[in-house]
């Protein structure tokens, strides 16, 4: 049942314990005739009513420090606020942080990445207008800080707890229903507590936390007035099967192995291959797909090894992984990774010295528990001909955001943001842009997908950051304008930060279809000097 809280007495009592509902009533006449919220007791959340969930913890924060539970360090400089945990069965831990002075008016959740399994808490700033990551907002300390409620999820499990992968019902809290669980509570428990509704509720996050977002506006459209996507890895199963391929294509045969010191050179190779490809020479592939680079011009000569140059075999292991998952008849089953983003591999794909495809990568217990039910399963026995199919019809279901049909969203008014670096080194950037043509040809015509979406492709950008491009943004604000002011966003701006902390790029981020384009004068390092022109990112 959907709950609609509303913001009179009667409707709020009925959401709370008798107790609470009279410290409510003390703050009902002058929160009515308030521009501001007024808050309630914090501690005394404890006794609001939720449904199939319980407050566990609400306390008043004032020292300007706290150190979350389990957690190393102190977060400090804190502006005073309450932190309220949630329950929701069997166990979806959800966290609320209630600014107790200067609230924007907005509820704002964000949850980790990859598989959750932890609470997004991050830290607080210096500056409140520094750009901690592409989202512009570094988890519940920083978003405090900012003025925004806010909230978030570990998804129904600890990262530290293997159980959950072959558990049907955790699975799909982590898929869908966390998400869900956390906007619905979220809303009911900052209303409670400033005795009004947020204004406007979003959703902000990358890579894992990206796949809750696509989930919520695709699923609940209902839950988020806006939604950043950063990255998201939304058609899950392949992102995995990507992953599994990227590992077995450097290790089904020891001389395909790819040394980890070999990686700069393969991608400082790339870019002078490719760089030149946009029109111009800045150090970065605006365009990967359309890159044409052969790794076998890095082979080395006379079958000779050496730190400048492949062995025919780890030319071999490359081309796999740029290819991505092939099946034996030549089905393509998931893009590989793009050229150029090589840097982000890791020891994922590189340096493996043996045959070791157990190599630490997020989709092993995924592969041995959730689809075979087996932890002793040999991950190098993956049949890559029907295996994939298993995956998709165990798994799809729960953990796939790959429904084009968002008209819920667009109905409700919803705006969405996607973002994606193209130098993503884990997960394939393609899937992002063949997911907003579906979305366009779902919908009938690009024009109407603009009116409430948008993808903006990150030249240089790793994953979620990082990179030799343009990686620090804020996609929240440039969401605030759209869904508050009706601008939308026909650009973002950009910039990059050297070693020092000093800013040497800013560039105009622009939305899918559209690359930005040097004007021909000026720095090339200068945002001013580049427009957005409606020429396709992608040539397939």
């Amino acid at each position: 049942m959907t709950l609609k809280i509303q913001t009179g007495r009667a409707v709020r009592c009925a959401l709370m314990s008798a107790a609470l509902c009279t410290s409510v009533s003390t703050y009902a006449l002058a929160a009515s005739s308030a521009k501001t919220s007024t808050n309630v007791n914090c501690e005394s959340l404890t006794g609001l009513d939720l449904p199939n969930a319980k407050v566990t913890a609400a306390q008043s924060i004032t020292s300007g420090k706290y150190q979350p539970e389990g957690a190393r360090a102190m977060i400090e400089n804190l502006p005073p606020f309450c932190r309220v945990r949630v329950v929701v069965r069997p166990q979806i831990n959800v966290e609320i942080w209630l600014p107790l002075n200067g609230w924007n008016g907005k509820l704002l959740g964000t949850t980790p990445g990859g598989v959750l399994g932890s609470l997004s808490i991050g830290n607080t700033v210096k500056d409140l207008k520094e750009l901690t990551n592409g989202v512009g907002i570094n988890g519940l300390a920083h978003g405090i800080q900012r003025g925004y409620a806010m909230m978030t999820t570990d998804g129904g499990h600890l990262s530290a707890d293997d159980t959950w992968w072959n558990d049907l019902g955790r699975f799909q809290d982590l898929g869908y229903r966390a998400g869900h669980e956390m906007a619905v509570k979220g809303k009911t428990v900052t209303t409670a507590f400033y005795t009004q509704k947020p204004s406007r509720t979003y959703f902000s996050g990358c890579s894992g936390a990206g796949r809750v977002a696509m989930m919520e506006a695709q699923r609940y459209p209902e839950d988020f007035d806006g939604i950043v996507a950063g990255e998201p890895g939304l058609n899950w199963v392949d992102l995995m099967t990507a992953e599994l391929w990227a590992t077995w294509a450097t290790t089904e045969k020891p001389e395909y192995n790819l040394p980890a010191a070999k990686v700069p050179m393969i991608t400082k190779a790339a870019i002078a291959h490719c760089d030149a490809d946009d029109g111009l020479k800045d150090g970065i592939i605006s365009n990967p797909p359309a890159c044409k680079f052969d790794p076998v011009v890095l082979q080395c000569k006379g079958g000779v090894d050496g730190p400048d140059c492949l062995t025919e075999g780890q030319v071999v292991g490359l081309k796999r992984i740029y290819a991505g998952a092939m099946t034996p008849d030549g089905r393509r089953i998931s893009y590989g990774h793009e050229i150029g983003s090589e840097g982000g591999w890791g020891r994922m794909y590189t340096g493996i010295s043996d045959i070791n495809i157990e190599g630490g990568n997020s989709n092993r217990n995924y592969i041995k528990l959730s689809v075979f039910n087996d932890p002793k399963y040999d991950l190098r026995t993956f049949d890559w001909k029907h295996d994939y199919d298993l995956m998709k019809e165990k798994t799809a279901w729960a953990m796939d955001a790959t429904s084009p049909d968002l008209s819920g969203f667009k109905a409700r008014g919803g705006k969405l943001i996607s973002y994606y670096g193209w130098a993503d080194g884990l997960a394939p950037s393609r899937p992002i842009t063949e997911y907003y043509d579906s979305v366009v040809a779902k919908m009938g015509n690009r024009a109407e997908v603009e009116s409430f979406y948008r993808l903006f492709m990150v030249p240089g950008m790793g994953h979620c950051s990082g990179g030799v491009g343009p990686s620090k943004f804020d996609m929240v604000t440039a969401l605030e304008g759209w869904s508050e002011k009706g601008q939308a966003p026909d650009q973002v701006m950009a910039s990059r930060v050297d070693k020092d902390g000093k800013v040497d790029m800013t560039r105009p981020l622009c939305p899918y279809p559209q690359v930005a384009k040097y004007t021909g004068t000026g720095s090339i390092n200068e945002a001013k000097n580049f427009y957005c022109t409606a020429t396709s990112a992608v040539k397939n």
